[in-house]
């Protein structure tokens, strides 16, 4: 079997594992120092989603050439942070949607839409607590802006009470100045704060 990390050659474990998962495990353990390994080719087929959870449970063969690569945690944090700051925007799009929806009168479906925007910062919420576990520590004391990370979620999530306190009432003039109002600083201020928020990580990394 040929076994690769980051384009160098492992040699191979003793005894040979029996799974996929079983040899990224020890990899992982004994060659990774700590990184996470992000891409798994099998063959010179990367393995993604699905594919990839059938393949960890299955048999692995000692003709099969298994390539993997491995990342910091750091960098891959950061990365992620960045991708959801960047998705900002189309968090911004949306609520200009619902905008235009009420402005035309179209309640019932500025409020299915206004239920993806919902969504999208409860995706956000739970990106930041995974990107902890990721680290293996909690970021939310971290200070972007002269505030705590847990501070800035902890006005989050009372401006999503008020938007879901009017959504919910079927408010649609609360609902149109919140829209208006509210949704266009709190986009900016999350794409900030997220892109901060990967820098602060970048700088404790390279400073560490």
């Amino acid at each position: 079997m040929i076994i690769t990390l980051d384009g160098r050659p492992l040699p191979a474990a003793s005894p040979p594992a029996a799974t996929l998962q079983g040899l990224i495990h020890g990899v992982r353990e004994t060659h990774a120092g700590g990184r996470l390994i992000v891409s798994v080719r099998v063959n010179g087929q990367e393995l993604l989603g699905p594919e990839l959870g059938q393949a960890l449970a299955g048999p692995i063969s000692q003709a099969d050439r298994v390539d993997l690569v491995s990342a910091e945690r750091q960098d891959i944090v950061a990365d992620a942070l960045r991708e959801l700051a960047a998705q900002m925007s189309q968090a911004a799009a949306v609520s200009t949607q619902v905008g235009e929806l009420l402005a035309a009168g179209r309640g019932p479906a500025a409020i299915e839409r206004f239920g993806d925007f919902l969504r999208f910062w409860q995706t956000c919420r739970q990106a930041i607590a995974e990107c902890g576990q990721v680290l293996g520590r909690d970021v939310t004391p971290e200070r972007i802006g002269g505030r705590t990370i847990d501070e800035h979620l902890r006005e989050l999530a009372g401006r999503l009470r008020e938007l879901r306190d009017a959504l919910e009432a079927r408010d649609l003039v609360l609902l149109g100045d919140l829209v208006r109002y509210e949704l266009p600083p709190l986009c900016d201020g999350w794409h900030g704060l997220l892109t901060d928020l990967a820098e602060a990580i970048d700088a404790s990394h390279r400073g560490a």
